[in-house]
């Protein structure tokens, strides 16, 4: 039997301290995602590895979304999609 996970939203918007922001799953791969990001004046893109965790107390895994000390570690932001899709392939490649 196959394990369940949580998967990650397609769509959602952000809180704290991205709070208002629009993110739209563009690509997920077996390694990696890209999400579009929107914020009141840009869009960005951010790439990061897949990474499931398990909820304390409980038996339930889930996908996490990188918080901001994730980014240049596990995650990456990029203005281009063209450069996002890079560093996704690079991720899904290795």
């Amino acid at each position: 039997m196959k394990e369940e996970v949580k998967r990650l939203p397609i769509e959602f918007i952000g809180k704290g301290e991205v709070k208002g922001f629009h993110f739209t799953q563009l690509i997920k791969g077996e390694k990696a995602c890209i999400y579009e990001v929107l914020d009141e004046t840009n869009k960005y893109y951010e790439v990061f590895r897949i990474r499931v965790f398990l909820m304390p107390g409980t038996k339930e895994k889930y996908e996490s979304y990188p918080k901001a000390n994730s980014f240049g570690l596990w995650a990456w932001t990029f203005r281009s999609k063209e450069r996002a899709m890079l560093r996704f392939n690079e991720i899904e490649n290795t």
